[in-house]
């Protein structure tokens, strides 16, 4: 099972089209992949930085399945806050600094995706 999700799961959850929500860009054909990467991407770094889930910087198919479907419902739930919260670019929803469709610079994570993690039992634990 690999950690990233489909537009077609994100479909089924939120009945959003990926494809149609995202504005396009110089590189339209593959925006939504790398909008889902880039948002799963920064959820892992955020897990890691802020409540030491180094297991998610191993192999996603070692956790238990119940976390990995926590872990994908938390990054459609972050997805979705984005959608709602991100600064999108001007430029044909491109910021071509960083290549991203949707500034998540200044993004923090939701709370909704916050209890899907918390019920994954991915951020129960807090660093300082």
């Amino acid at each position: 099972m690999n950690k990233y999700i489909t537009k077609k799961e994100y479909l089924e959850a939120k009945g959003i089209d990926l494809e149609l929500e995202i504005q396009n860009d110089d590189n339209h054909s593959n925006k939504v992949n790398r909008l889902i990467h880039e948002v799963t991407d920064w959820c892992v770094e955020y897990l890691v930085m802020n409540y030491g889930c180094n297991e998610l910087l191993g192999v996603f198919d070692n956790l238990a399945d119940f976390r990995k479907n926590y872990f994908k419902q938390g990054v459609i739930e972050q997805i979705e806050y984005i959608l709602n919260n991100g600064l999108l670019m001007q430029d044909g929803g491109l910021n071509r600094e960083f290549g991203s469709i949707i500034d998540i610079s200044r993004i923090e994570l939701s709370r909704s995706a916050y209890k899907k993690f918390f019920m994954g039992a991915f951020c129960n634990i807090v660093r300082y």
